[in-house]
């Protein structure tokens, strides 16, 4: 799938010394969802980063953290995490991922995702009962 990710590159925070990777986006790509070539792309970047700015909140140590964005007139920048074991998707390719491997990331996943569906309920029962606050407060 492509993607409106341009760049990674890595980065060293100055104060704390933090390795960071720091995703970098084409803006136009990202607006207007297709590459330089006319190609579509699947992915709504913008959508993908609100939430995983979202879901960094929970600080889960299975979810990879997104620490800032920031952008300029032509691109988006994501700072992430730094994980040091590489991508993921290439090490699940790898002839060594066995499925004992396969089920110890799946439950990381499944811990992650749950810590994600708290911090999603929370922010539904929040938006639910301020919009019922509103509607009650219009009505006096």
């Amino acid at each position: 799938m492509l993607s409106a990710g341009d760049r990674v590159r890595y980065g060293k925070h100055i104060r704390s010394g933090t390795i960071v990777v720091i995703k970098e986006y084409i803006k136009l790509r990202v607006e207007k969802k297709v590459m330089e070539d006319g190609t579509p792309i699947a992915e709504d970047a913008r959508e993908e980063i609100r939430l995983h700015q979202l879901i960094s909140r929970s600080r889960h140590p299975h979810v990879v953290q997104m620490f800032d964005v920031q952008h300029d007139k032509e691109k988006i920048y994501t700072v992430l995490e730094y994980c040091g074991k590489g991508e993921f998707f290439a090490y699940v390719q790898n002839e060594k991922f066995t499925n004992e491997v396969a089920q110890h990331y799946f439950r990381q996943l499944m811990q992650g995702r749950s810590s994600v569906v708290v911090v999603v309920v929370v922010v539904v029962v929040v938006v639910v009962a301020a919009g019922c606050w509103l509607r009650a407060a219009a009505r006096d």
